[in-house]
């Protein structure tokens, strides 16, 4: 508003000044005549053109005159870079009458670069036939678009977005899929967040040029997206940007691409800080393309403890696995055995193995939908996205109290097993009347990174390398049978925020290992060993407390806590040892060395 009143007030000081002069006219300059055929080219030429191979046509430009009474011919200059691709005729022509005609430039593809914009000047040479009421010159931008081949129209499922903003689960859509014949190996999905992304919302705004998002597929089985931004930005943040972490990637097979659960990051701008915020990408592992032409089938199992059943004699107990399944399975094999295979690929292969040669017993059970679902009939073009099918696999033996682990595939209405969908799970059979769950055998210590050394002399390589007691900590696990292993370190200044914002400390770490970032330790060493140590970057003179989350064998879970107060940033003296050593242990291995967090 100041700023209005300052240009009114000048506007009106003008005025007044204005009415203060003489009411003369005597020096005013009318314009003055224009002579010749006043040629110009006219605002309705474009200043932007795209040129392709595939459309070999001329740059037409317009050119006009004021004067069209007789025949004239105006010599034209073209201007353009040092590539010498572009053509023009050197004048242009008007015929008696006519105050309109054309320019066309032509040009060599061979000398022009796919991806690439250059600038052409058309200038009027004679200065004599021009006018000062129209552009004598026009500057044209020739954009050569990168070689983009539509391969047809794919769906594309979104992992992205949902991680961030809950739009009411993972849409699945169509998108065009095009490849670039000057990056062979790499397919480009047109526009996946402009006006065909299905949830719609005030703050989703498409990028206004054509978005081709990248994927490499020239590893089939390292499939990778680079970083690039989405073609989305969300008021107030900003634009969303996706890349992979660390070495995960996805596969291609049989026409689709997946990606495996927290396999890339995603970045949004932060509103006014200029800098970015990371969540994961593909939180759930559901980021999917279905390449053109490709008719998806759904094969997958997915497996959970689903209790025991009781003989009749009070004693007996069958364990039940509960899968849910995809449409077109027909049937499912499973087989229960003893111990937790999970982890052990050579375990798991064996027991394939057996279920196909008929050396480990396993049962087949037609797919009968127990959930009060409609399973749709063959060739049916029902909707079945959202259709959840499920039953119970029942053990056909008799099973003790113990860990057990269950494996069930998939087979299609042809007869054929597909192993690569099925799926496998442990779990702890409690039986009747038998003891407890045992709870979870886990110890865990803060130290100073010369105490850890103690233990493990591979320390020693952190220490030399200037890693101390003041910049970092280490944790030492003791335990057995661990399933799951997780570690958030925290500031102990921290700890009652995270209380006072309504969380359980154990909800808080399994919220932000889902949603910030990877807290896992694998558990292969404390099982293996009885022992593991991790270490993790710090500040002087800080109270830290990790929070570790644990889960065993037997499905029982519980938190612990581990404290340490960091040295400060002048302390010289060694902390005094206050733990004890492991006995019979020799402490010569690398294990998860050092985490900055």
């Amino acid at each position: 508003m100041k700023r209005f009143f300052r240009i009114f007030a000048v506007a009106a000081l003008a005025c007044a000044t204005f009415v203060a002069c003489e009411n003369k006219f005597d020096d005013y300059d009318p314009a003055q005549a224009v002579e010749g055929a006043q040629v110009y080219f006219p605002k309705e030429n474009t200043t932007s053109v795209s040129v392709s191979k595939a459309d070999d046509k001329p740059i037409t430009i317009t050119v006009m005159r004021g004067q069209s009474e007789a025949a004239v011919s105006v010599p034209v200059t073209l201007t353009q870079g040092e590539e010498g691709a572009f053509t023009a005729p050197a004048k242009v022509d008007f015929k008696a009458g006519m105050n309109k005609t054309s320019i066309d430039v032509t040009y060599d593809m061979a000398k022009l670069k796919e991806g690439s914009s250059y600038k052409i000047t058309l200038t009027i040479g004679d200065q004599s036939a021009t006018t000062p009421y129209g552009n004598n010159e026009i500057t044209v931008t020739v954009k050569v678009p990168e070689p983009f081949v539509l391969l047809g129209k794919g769906l594309y499922r979104d992992d992205f977005i949902p991680n961030i903003f809950d739009i009411g689960g993972n849409p699945e859509y169509e998108v065009e899929i095009y490849e670039n014949t000057n990056n062979p190996g790499f397919i480009y999905l047109k526009n996946p967040y402009g006006a065909g992304y299905p949830v719609k919302a005030s703050n989703f705004k498409a990028f206004e040029n054509d978005v081709y998002f990248a994927i490499d597929v020239r590893n089939p089985e390292a499939v990778v997206i680079p970083e690039q931004a989405l073609g989305l930005t969300v008021d107030p943040y900003g634009d969303i940007w996706v890349r992979m972490y660390g070495d995960n990637v996805g596969t291609y097979a049989d026409g689709v691409i997946t990606f495996g659960p927290k396999t890339m990051e995603q970045a949004m701008t932060l509103y006014k800080e200029g800098s970015f915020d990371y969540f994961w990408g593909c939180q759930n592992g559901l980021t999917r393309i279905v390449m053109p032409g490709v008719v998806l089938t759904d094969y997958e199992l997915k497996l959970a403890y689903g209790g025991f059943r009781v003989a009749g004699d009070d004693e007996t107990t069958y364990p039940i696995a509960r899968v849910a399944f995809g449409v077109d399975v027909a049937q499912i094999q499973y087989a229960f055995v003893e111990g937790d295979i999970t982890a052990d690929a050579a375990a798991i292969q064996a027991t394939l193995a057996g279920m196909a040669d008929g050396t480990i017993e396993s049962t087949t059970v037609d797919a009968v939908d127990d959930t009060g679902e409609e399973m749709p009939e063959e060739d049916s073009e029902e909707e079945e996205v959202e259709q959840v099918y499920a039953m119970d696999l029942v053990s056909p033996d008799a099973l003790g109290s113990g860990i057990y682990t269950v494996i069930a595939l998939p087979i299609n209405a042809e007869g054929e097993v597909i192993t690569d969908d099925g799926d496998l799970l442990s779990f702890y059979n409690p039986g009747v009347g038998e003891a407890a769950v045992p709870e979870v055998d886990l110890a865990a210590y803060a130290m100073t990174p010369e105490e850890l050394a103690e233990y493990d002399d591979y320390v020693n390589n952190y220490l030399a390398a200037g890693y101390n007691g003041t910049n970092c900590f280490g944790v030492l696990f003791e335990g057995s049978e661990i399933a799951e292993l997780k570690v958030l370190p925290a500031t102990t200044a921290s700890i009652g925020d995270i209380l006072a914002n309504g969380f359980t400390l154990e909800e808080y770490v399994l919220a932000y290992d889902a949603q910030a970032q990877d807290l896992d330790i694998d558990p292969k060493y404390i099982n293996a060993d009885g022992w593991d140590w991790t270490m993790y970057g710090a500040k002087a003179d800080t109270s830290y407390t990790c929070l570790i989350y644990a889960k065993n064998a037997y499905g029982k879970e519980a938190m612990f806590y581990a404290s340490h107060t960091t040295d400060a940033a002048d302390a010289t003296a060694k902390r005094k040892m206050v733990l004890r050593k492991l006995e019979g242990v020799t402490i010569n291995k690398a294990h998860n060395g050092l985490e900055i967090h």
